[in-house]
């Protein structure tokens, strides 16, 4: 009779040969416990980066606004400043001629009074 070969020994380091891992669920729930605390960092973290961009949006925006709002008051303070001016220069030139016009009365009383044209009232 044919006799079946005696089996070979086994190979330490093929995988079929290795001892199964005693703890195998214990560290699955460990790698899953690790896999969701990552997903929730990495969560938490996308939330902080969008929540701080948003803040980073609204600053700027605001920053913007401050600028704008400093140009145009600059720009009304110019305006007011030049309708003072405006306002000074119209005054000025209005005395003047309330003085040309009040100097040019009385030489016209005087011309006719007669003073201007002889020394003698007569």
């Amino acid at each position: 009779m044919n006799q079946l070969p005696p089996p070979k020994p086994a190979n330490p380091r093929h995988p079929s040969t290795e001892l199964p891992k005693t703890n195998h669920s214990y560290e699955s729930a460990n790698e899953r416990e690790h896999t969701m605390i990552t997903e929730e960092h990495t969560i938490t973290t996308n939330q902080h980066r969008r929540r701080d961009s948003s803040t980073e949006r609204l600053l700027e925006k605001t920053l913007e606004t401050i600028k704008f709002s400093a140009d145009f008051i600059r720009s009304e303070q110019r305006k007011l400043s030049q309708d003072t001016n405006h306002q000074r220069n119209a005054r000025h030139k209005l005395k003047h001629r309330v003085c040309h016009i009040q100097q040019s009365t009385r030489t016209q009383d005087d011309i006719g009074n007669g003073a201007a044209t002889s020394g003698n009232p007569d």
